[in-house]
């Protein structure tokens, strides 16, 4: 399993290239959906998960403030963001959450 923290700090990164077994990026602000976006899309450049894969977000919500981690969201790379597809979820018809 890796874990890659993603962080707009550069002394958050840098702390975070310190731990063993974490890979931090640097990324800018961005708002909550925008970041799950972002980072769905990183992980596959960067070689770390492959469309259709299961990831798991931890995070504080919400991402323009500073907060602890308060939030945890299992996501499918590749899936639009609140939006869940008859082909992901073969037993509901595609709505929005």
């Amino acid at each position: 399993m890796n874990i890659v923290a993603f962080t707009p700090s550069e002394m958050r990164y840098n702390m975070m290239a310190l731990y063993w077994g974490i890979t931090p990026v640097r990324l800018a602000h961005q708002t909550t959906h925008q970041l799950i976006d972002v980072v769905d899309a990183k992980l596959v450049e960067i070689g770390y998960a492959k469309m259709g894969e299961h990831v798991v977000f931890i995070m504080g919500y919400p991402v323009s403030r500073t907060a602890s981690t308060n939030m945890m969201k299992i996501h499918i790379i590749g899936e639009l963001e609140g939006v869940a597809t008859s082909a992901a979820y073969p037993s509901i018809k595609s709505q929005n959450f």
